[in-house]
């Protein structure tokens, strides 16, 4: 069973900073969700102009989570072509391991209807022109804590792709769940799908399949690329 620090109601009294009391090794602390976000810890300016005339070169949030330790790889790979920020998300309190300590985890998130806190100092959208976001494969969507952290901003229009590691079945729910969360986002639906192996590594990743993604990206509202130069 889940701690006694879990989520079933009110928000914890620094739930603006995500930052619940929970004791060492408890499975992540969640919080109760509806349809509509909790609440909104950052409302970022919208980006800077790109309606028209020409397209910037792109400034980069590269964001992910990571479990197994897969996406943190093709996140770093992610960032140095497209000259990205990186920052990871980390939930309050750790998933457990892989198998049934996980599987009952993410059965209680689902029964639930609840995502887990998010550990302080996570990056926000503000200023940025793209947002890159990874993410695991969990149960044919996006892991928890990406879910958690994207309906907390509003996009103010910033071009938003998607990076996932998964074990062989594919993106699933993945591109819905994106644009069903990020409130103000253009989202981008040409994703990047990397197979795992499973303990970590990523069998046949090299910098073309990154590169080729990031040049599929375009800005919905002009239709122009957002990495012209690559």
């Amino acid at each position: 069973m889940f701690s006694s620090s879990r989520r079933t109601g009110a928000p914890p009294p620094s739930a603006a900073a995500d930052r619940p009391v929970s004791s060492p090794g408890a499975r992540p602390v969640l919080r109760q969700i509806s349809g509509a976000p909790s609440r909104l810890v950052q409302r970022p300016a919208p980006a800077p102009g790109r309606r028209g005339g020409a397209v910037p070169a792109a400034r980069t949030l590269v964001v992910y989570y990571s479990h197994s330790g897969s996406t943190p790889k093709l996140a770093e790979i992610v960032a140095r072509l497209s000259g990205g920020d990186l920052a990871a998300l980390k939930p309050a309190s750790p998933y457990p391991g892989e198998g049934a300590g996980l599987d009952e985890a993410l059965d209680e998130e689902e029964r639930l209807g609840a995502l887990p806190w998010l550990a302080p100092a996570y990056p926000g959208p503000g200023g940025y022109w793209v947002v890159l976001a990874g993410s695991p494969v969990w149960r044919s969507g996006l892991a928890g804590p990406v879910r958690s952290w994207l309906p907390k901003f509003d996009f103010g229009g910033s071009v938003l792709a998607l990076f996932l590691t998964h074990g062989g079945r594919g993106g699933g729910r993945c591109l819905s769940d994106l644009a069903s969360h990020a409130r103000g986002a253009a989202v981008e639906p040409v994703i990047l799908h990397v197979r795992s192996d499973g303990a970590g590594g990523l069998p046949g990743l090299d910098d073309a399949g990154v590169l080729s993604w990031l040049r599929g990206i375009k800005d919905p509202g002009t239709g122009r690329p957002c990495y012209p130069g690559l």
